[in-house]
């Protein structure tokens, strides 16, 4: 009996090549199909390609798993279309733009009785892992402020290709702006730490992308959590060469951190209840998807718990909309 988990991915974009290759990776992974409406050059495909997706749906009979990597707007459409085949989803992040068809997705996985996987792989890295483990250990004490500042780069380059306007990036009803396409990932890190939030301000600026006016290209968001906690985030894409910062501060009654880098891996500050060091994690060099499909397949073949489920995912989705609407009456 073939043990393999048998995936198919939709839409093959650099994040849609990102999980082929993982899916292709993994031994207890096997892609049988992909999916997108135009055929990339210079891809070597030895499965079935599709440029529908109901077609693969109907023909691949024994694809269980489809994985979304179409652009952010089309996340919630795709996935419910392929649940209500039958299939579980691993749907990259963001789950939906929306908290409503986010809801609409986990209604229909109850329905189903099928797996919604959200993508949010740093929580799989070992910092992150240790962060959550401080946490649970109460080793910071009850948290009381949380700082965030994000400077990227994400120049005219990354919004246009061959001189045109990319297809969906820096579309409104498409890409949804930088809290869902570049920062998400910090979102869900606010959530998986400290829990919702109350939003106090938010100052959204489009500063050095006039050629994607449909978006923000920084922002500033004062935010409460728990009861007496206040967080704050800074982000912005207008680094001119390269990502400038990513620093998450958590201070509590009895300890604090402060970690740094693109994906969190180096902690640069440490004091908590029990007076640790520094840990010397050293170079854990698995990637951050390939955790993603592990997940996938323990949690199908041995009931595994899912790394970050569909309600957490949807927790992300509602709390950057609510920082988009704050202050519209939304």
């Amino acid at each position: 009996m073939d043990s393999k988990i048998k995936f198919a991915v939709l839409g093959l974009g650099n994040i849609g090549k990102r999980h082929l290759e993982t899916i292709r990776q993994h031994p207890s992974c096997q892609l049988v199909a992909v999916c997108d409406t135009v055929k990339p050059q210079n891809l070597n495909l030895d499965v079935p390609f599709y440029d529908k997706l109901d077609v693969m749906l109907s023909e691949v009979s024994e694809c269980a798993v489809v994985n979304i990597c179409t652009p952010n707007g089309f996340h919630a459409a795709h996935a419910n279309k392929c649940i209500e085949a039958g299939k579980h989803v691993v749907i990259e992040k963001p789950m939906a733009l929306h908290k409503s068809d986010a809801e609409k997705v986990i209604f229909n996985a109850l329905k189903y009785n099928v797996k919604v996987f959200c993508v949010m792989q740093n929580r799989l890295t070992p910092v992150a892992r240790y962060l959550k483990h401080l946490i649970e250990t109460d080793q910071l004490g009850e948290i009381i402020e949380l700082s965030i500042v994000l400077n990227w780069n994400r120049g005219p380059s990354y919004f246009n290709t061959d001189g045109h306007a990319h297809v969906w990036r820096g579309k409104k009803l498409l890409d949804g702006g930088p809290l869902f396409t570049q920062f998400s990932h910090f979102i869900d890190l606010i959530y998986w730490t400290v829990g919702d939030i109350n939003v106090f301000s938010v100052q959204k600026k489009n500063l050095m992308h006039p050629f994607v006016p449909e978006i923000e290209d920084c922002g500033v968001v004062s935010f409460g959590f728990g009861t007496n906690g206040i967080g704050s985030l800074y982000y912005s894409i207008n680094a001119p060469k390269g990502n400038i910062m990513s620093q998450v501060t958590i201070t509590g009654k009895q300890g604090a951190i402060r970690i740094e880098g693109q994906y969190l891996e180096e902690i640069k500050y440490l004091s908590t209840r029990d007076n640790f060091t520094l840990p010397n994690f050293g170079s854990d060099l698995i990637d951050g998807h390939y955790k993603v499909m592990d997940n996938v397949v323990h949690s199908i073949l041995n009931q595994k718990a899912i790394e970050t489920n569909a309600l957490e995912g949807m927790k992300v989705v509602e709390i950057i909309e609510k920082i988009y609407n704050f202050g519209t009456g939304i």
